[in-house]
């Protein structure tokens, strides 16, 4: 999505592309209002977030993905306009490029107090105004509620294109640029197809996270760092927007159509694996699961070979170290050429990156082959190929899942549908038979009298959750519960078996 802000006027009258004084008035109040927009949205959601603005030269190609057609001009003198020392409507981090690593940083922007008095006071309604605090910083009622009526007087929001085709990365680091592309059938498929998703998605169903609102805040500003190239999953970078990031888009790579393909956007994606078992869908719990080292069965498969055993469990190093073997084969797959060393802190006892690259390629001795090579981007388009024809079935059986690339998030008790649909879907596109895993539920923190008493008939498990959801450390999950109701109205609720 583009946010764009309601028009901010000038006290005087004016426009504020008088005061900057460039002849195209029209490009560049789109522009201002854009760059308004974002910022002052990444205020509600932390106030000490920073917004990144590309001001590079071919960073706003014409195309259909950019259908305000802001070019590069107008975001430069706006940026000015508003860093100014006669204005300091925003404040400046530089951008920095580091030729040692290769990695560039582009240059991020926070909105100043001055700029939040004055986006309130020009577009919100004084009978709306009470929902401010006396700083003039918005408060959880807005920075919480996706359903929220403050968000209709202050934002506009311009849909973007869901099927996305990136070049090559720049060499001097930064974000790969976008490509214009002549649609064709299949990307015409895939836009159905998620059109079709979000629909389903956004009309149906209300996806939260039932954890205490400290947490939640913290969540929020803890994935704002910046991210390991080939980390993990809990490594990259995410924003996790529940305002408004509830539709997914599917990415491309290297300017082709067999690279990357993944679905993103959605805001659930962001949350570490250790805190989705509290996602919540219709105020339901959930459960979650994932195909079981999905890239290097596929590989395997390429290969006619079927995987035996563990994929990150090696001889000699302890089940401790498992998830660092999982990141460097992960790593390694991904990877065009070599890989950074783990720290010497990370490492096995008695081992050194040498030994343990060596003993990863042995144990893979079969596909090794495939190792630095850059393999991982084209596998991406293999296992989103098979995530959205499990998203599609599960849809057409009115379940929605929640794909977390090769995992997929479901209501509680839904398991063994969504187990059948994967298995059925991974045999239809490679041919060969994968394992389903289940990760770990909220169940699993229930006292064992609570399943006890489910399980007798005594008291539904659902009680608990309603029992937790009235504790005073998640009002903010009960007040955006409360407003998607209200948005809805109660006759949804009931036809969408929703959990009071």
């Amino acid at each position: 999505m583009i946010f764009s802000s309601r028009r901010w006027p000038n006290e005087s009258g004016s426009t504020r592309e008088e005061q900057i004084g460039l002849t195209s008035k029209r490009n560049l109040s789109i522009a201002l209002n854009v760059i308004i927009g974002n910022i002052y949205r990444s205020h509600i959601t932390d106030e000490n977030r920073y917004v990144i603005i590309d001001r590079s030269n071919d960073g706003y190609p014409i195309g259909r993905h950019n259908p305000l057609n802001i070019n590069r001009r107008s975001i430069q003198d706006c940026i000015n306009y508003l860093i100014s020392d006669d204005n300091m409507y925003v404040e400046r981090r530089g951008g920095n490029y580091d030729p040692l690593t290769g990695r560039g940083y582009t240059t991020r922007f926070r909105a100043m107090s001055k700029l939040i008095r004055e986006v309130e006071e020009s577009l919100l309604p004084e009978e709306l105004r009470e929902d401010l605090d006396p700083t003039g910083l918005i408060r959880n009622t807005l920075r919480d509620n996706p359903q929220s009526p403050l968000l209709s007087y202050l934002f506009r929001q311009e849909p973007l294109p869901t099927v996305l085709l990136k070049g090559e990365k720049p060499t001097r680091g930064g974000q790969a640029p976008l490509l214009s592309f002549e649609p064709t059938q299949d990307t015409m498929r895939m836009e159905a197809n998620l059109a079709a998703y979000n629909g389903f998605l956004f009309d149906h169903h209300w996806i939260d996270i039932l954890i205490p609102d400290h947490e939640f805040h913290a969540l929020s500003r803890r994935i704002d760092h910046e991210p390991d190239e080939f980390g993990d999953e809990d490594d990259r970078r995410f924003d996790l927007d529940i305002l408004s990031r509830n539709s997914l888009y599917r990415v491309f790579n290297n300017g082709r159509f067999s690279d990357g393909g993944r679905f993103y956007g959605g805001w659930w994606q962001g949350v570490p694996s250790g805190l989705r078992r509290h996602l919540t869908i219709n105020g339901f719990p959930t459960a979650e699961l994932d195909y079981s080292n999905m890239q290097i069965v596929m590989l395997y498969a390429d290969e006619g070979l079927v995987l035996e055993g563990d994929a990150y469990e090696i001889e000699g190093i302890p089940l401790t170290h498992r998830k660092l073997i999982k990141r460097t084969v992960f790593k390694i797959v991904n990877a065009d050429g070599q890989i950074r060393a783990a720290r010497k802190t990370e490492l096995p006892e008695g081992w050194t990156w040498r030994q343990l690259m060596d003993a990863v390629r042995e144990k893979h001795r079969p596909i090794a082959k495939y190792f630095g090579t850059g393999e991982g981007i084209r596998l991406q388009k293999r296992d989103a190929d098979i995530a959205e024809t499990v998203m599609l079935r599960m849809k057409d059986e009115g379940t929605l899942v929640l794909p977390i690339h090769d995992s997929f998030v479901v209501e509680e008790g839904k398991q063994g549908l969504l187990r059948e649909v994967m298995i059925e879907a991974y045999r239809e596109h490679l041919g060969f038979e994968i394992n389903v895993d289940a990760n770990p539920t909220w169940m699993e923190q229930l006292p064992a009298e609570a399943i006890e008493l489910d399980q007798l008939g005594v008291r539904d498990l659902t009680d608990w959750i309603a029992e937790q959801e009235q504790r005073p450390e998640y009002d903010n999950y009960r007040r955006r519960k409360a407003a998607f109701l209200n948005a809805k109205g109660e006759p949804w609720g009931h036809e969408h078996h929703f959990l009071y």
